[in-house]
């Protein structure tokens, strides 16, 4: 999970995805979303033996309301629920990547 909270203009695009747009970051730049990905695929190609399985979700909270960044349309807005063993969640759109390109083009659809 990366959460950025901020008021307006106080960096937090920045932060996330450096200079530019998500896929401007796809080099050596980027921002905290490119430098978490290329670590946790750099992991995951250091262990051969293992099998591994990447979901993700990109989701907002802007005036009070929790929105799904993968769906268009007016089904955008989630519900916060809770649950005994998961905890407080939202049933957001989980889009599985394979890779470092896949991941960033799924963040850049959002």
């Amino acid at each position: 999970t990366i959460f950025a909270y901020g008021q307006t203009s106080s960096g937090k695009t920045y932060t996330m995805q450096g200079s530019g747009t998500i896929e401007d970051g796809q080099g050596t730049g980027g921002g905290v979303v490119h430098m978490a990905a290329r670590d946790i695929f750099s992991l995951i190609n250091n262990d051969p033996e293992r099998v591994f399985l990447l979901r993700v979700s990109f989701i907002e909270i802007y005036n009070e309301e929790v929105r799904d960044l993968l769906v268009s349309g007016n089904d955008k807005v989630l519900k916060i629920r809770e649950d005994n063993t998961r905890g407080v969640f939202v049933d957001a759109t989980e889009n599985i990547v394979t890779d470092f390109q896949s991941l960033l083009s799924t963040l850049f659809a959002g």
